[in-house]
């Protein structure tokens, strides 16, 4: 065998060994990342289901909103209320939460949420994550 043949076969092994040295690296990267990542994902934000039975505005300004929770336990709701202006207001109400299969109605006053409300968004508190957003437009 020639000296140019073994130094091309000596080439190829060795790119061969790089190419390999550099998937092992890679793997190693993303496989810890995937994990550490994959280990931070609740699912609680996923089993937990509410709904708004009723949305309505009341001649004197308050907001009537009931709720039902399908599924799931949740330690509070966040309400948030989108007024015209691009601007917000969010109330978290801690007691009288609906438990699995039961509806609660909250009523806001005119003074809570004070403006023009166009839509009202209900997000579950579990375990200190947010769940699931549910929206709905005010007619």
């Amino acid at each position: 065998m020639n000296k140019k043949a073994q130094s091309q076969v000596i080439t190829t092994v060795l790119i061969i060994l790089v190419v390999l040295g550099l998937v092992v690296i890679v793997w190693n990267v993303f496989n810890s990342t995937i994990s550490n990542s994959s280990e931070e994902i609740e699912i609680n934000s996923f089993t937990t289901e509410i709904q708004i039975d009723k949305l309505e505005v009341l001649p004197n300004g308050n907001i009537n909103i009931k709720v039902k929770t399908i599924r799931g336990e949740m330690e509070s709701l966040r309400f948030i209320f989108h007024r015209e202006q691009d601007s917000s207001i969010t109330i978290e109400k801690t007691q009288n939460i609906p438990k699995q299969l039961e509806t609660k109605e909250f009523t806001f006053t005119n003074l809570e949420v004070p403006g023009t409300i166009v839509e009202v968004s209900v997000i579950p508190t579990i375990e200190g994550d947010l769940g699931m957003e549910v929206k709905r437009l005010i007619n």
